[in-house]
């Protein structure tokens, strides 16, 4: 039973973050991630918890942004 805790562990410490990850993490997010992340939303799909469709945000990003 040991030697399979020891294992969990094990891949647990493999998926904490480095140094690195956390600065890329904590820095802000850039106007180009976020037109890449508007880029990747399909229109005509249900809208999440705010209820702001898609081509809601797309279509008024500019105006959002400033």
């Amino acid at each position: 039973m040991n030697d399979m805790s020891n294992k969990n562990i094990d891949k647990i410490h493999d998926n904490t973050s480095n140094s690195e990850t956390n600065d890329i993490l904590d820095s802000p997010i850039t106007e180009n991630e976020i037109q890449q992340a508007l880029s990747t939303q399909h229109n005509g799909k249900s809208s999440g918890p705010d209820q702001i469709p898609a081509e809601i945000i797309k279509a008024s990003y500019t105006f959002i942004r400033s």
